[in-house]
């Protein structure tokens, strides 16, 4: 069984959320440079998700995911939205050992950039998802991810309580720490949720 990567730097941060696709088999924090990530509106889910796209001068934190070849058509389907590319090794840093030399890491990019809008929002639980991914790394780590992802000036919708994202975590376990976070880096943003 040849085993693969995925750089995972939104939902496939977290570990429960990830473990509805496929069992990795070990995950590493990392800083990829080359890479911006953003928010991106899904016509088709009715919601807007992370994406990444080129981007020389900027860095994404995320994590290297351990796969096997026959678990990575699972990935593409939940990642439909997205193309997959190879990232180029050079650009990985590992934040907490993990090599994958000569290996394939793969990215997933959207296929086109659609602006989120009301009917297309940011979803709190989808932010769950990440925040809670990011924190069982570490608060910095959080901060990092907050702080190089652009938009989230876009629509955002409070849907905790009637979670809108299929992958919503069944209970959230860093919710304070996650309101905390938002409010001291994003305060109009996070003022501005509705409902």
């Amino acid at each position: 069984m040849n085993t693969t990567y995925i750089f995972g730097y939104g939902s496939l941060i977290c570990t429960e959320a990830r473990n509805v696709t496929g069992k990795d088999t070990g995950t590493w924090p990392v800083r990829v440079k080359g890479y911006k990530r953003f928010w991106t509106a899904n016509e088709t889910a009715a919601f807007s998700p992370l994406g990444v796209t080129p981007d020389e001068n900027a860095t994404a934190n995320g994590v290297v995911v351990r796969v096997s070849e026959e678990e990575l058509p699972r990935f593409d389907q939940r990642e439909w939205f997205y193309r997959r590319e190879i990232v180029p090794q050079e650009n990985i840093e590992f934040l907490d050992g993990g090599d994958v030399s000569g290996s394939n890491v793969w990215i997933y990019i959207p296929g086109r950039v659609v602006i989120p809008t009301p009917t297309m929002p940011l979803l709190q639980s989808y932010i769950d998802v990440t925040l809670t991914g990011c924190l069982s790394i570490s608060r910095d780590y959080a901060v990092e991810f907050i702080k190089t992802t652009l938009g989230w000036n876009y629509p955002w919708l409070n849907d905790r309580g009637h979670e809108q994202y299929g992958r919503a975590l069944r209970e959230v376990e860093y919710k304070d720490e996650i309101d905390s976070i938002l409010q001291e880096l994003l305060p109009e943003a996070f003022a501005q949720r509705y409902p």
